[in-house]
């Protein structure tokens, strides 16, 4: 079955070859520009190999040596950064929640002095806001900042499965193979709660979470 080369309107022409039709259009374009001052000129083309159809390596390889990457293969670049980034989000977050649940741990066994409830007020009172507070995570922040940071992964991974959707439409025929994973709403939600699990974070920093706030 010869090769189909398919035209920015859409259009479909059958062609005997890649080669034949990559020669056709440089010869069409040597005779309205010169390109006797390109790099590289006169010697070996470097012939890049891909894990498409070896038919089109000549192509891909033409494109590749002038800086040129068809679409497919820009959106695999990007989303293989998108899903380093999905995992490095989930490792911060959770060793930013063993910290927290240590210093937890650390500040309920320190003995404090009673502070009556005038004190309460006036500190309250006096409180600046324009900083973060410096005051020890409790239960009610540390289960606020994992339902934050829940809602911030899954909308990265809703952002990685779109690009994802859109490398297979711009795969060339014969790449199926290069499919990847996709990340559906309901794979988020259990790769992100089987890492991010509370109730294992106390456990292995050997806290017992308490029913409120000190």
């Amino acid at each position: 079955m010869s090769p189909i080369r398919k035209s920015d309107d859409f259009r479909t022409t059958e062609i005997n070859s890649w080669d034949e039709f990559i020669q056709e259009q440089l010869l069409e374009d040597m005779a309205e520009v010169d390109y006797t001052d390109l790099p590289d000129r006169g010697k070996p083309i470097k012939i890049w190999r891909t894990d498409v159809d070896p038919d089109k390596d000549l192509a891909f390889s033409r494109l590749k040596n002038a800086g040129v990457k068809p679409t497919w293969m820009e959106l695999d670049q990007e989303i293989g950064q998108l899903t380093e980034q999905l995992w490095t989000l989930l490792e911060r977050v959770e060793q930013q929640l063993r910290t927290d649940i240590e210093r937890m741990n650390t500040a309920s066994t320190d003995a404090e002095p009673p502070v009556t409830w005038r004190e309460r007020w006036r500190g309250w009172f006096r409180q600046d806001y324009r900083e973060e507070s410096s005051s020890s995570p409790t239960v009610t922040s540390i289960a606020a900042y994992r339902e934050r940071e829940r809602r911030r992964f899954l909308e990265h991974a809703a952002l990685l499965d779109k690009r994802i959707v859109e490398f297979h439409d711009s795969l060339p025929q014969g790449a199926q193979h290069l499919q990847r994973l996709r990340w559906l709403p309901a794979r988020a939600e259990r790769v992100f709660d089987d890492r991010i699990d509370l109730n294992g974070l106390w456990n292995t920093c050997d806290v017992q979470p308490e029913t409120g706030d000190a």
